[in-house]
């Protein structure tokens, strides 16, 4: 499942529902111990990063995003 709020990930994985990833630097939980880090050997996460460029045709959600911009 994908979750829009770091928060919200957090409750979910503390009330026992699953697991979750989210960076180190979000949980201050592990320092009280109602969570805890799993380290991956050689782990390498990559996101996708795409810039829209406004002498293009977009999407309306494109452009719509563009506006608030």
């Amino acid at each position: 499942m994908e979750l829009d709020s770091s928060e919200l990930l957090k409750r979910f994985v503390a009330a026992g529902v699953g697991i979750g990833f989210i960076a180190r630097s979000n949980i201050e939980e592990i320092s009280c111990q109602s969570m805890v880090a799993i380290t991956f050997a050689d782990a390498r996460f990559a996101r996708s990063r795409h810039r829209l460029r406004k002498d293009k045709s977009h999407s309306r959600a494109a452009r719509a995003f563009m506006e608030i911009r």
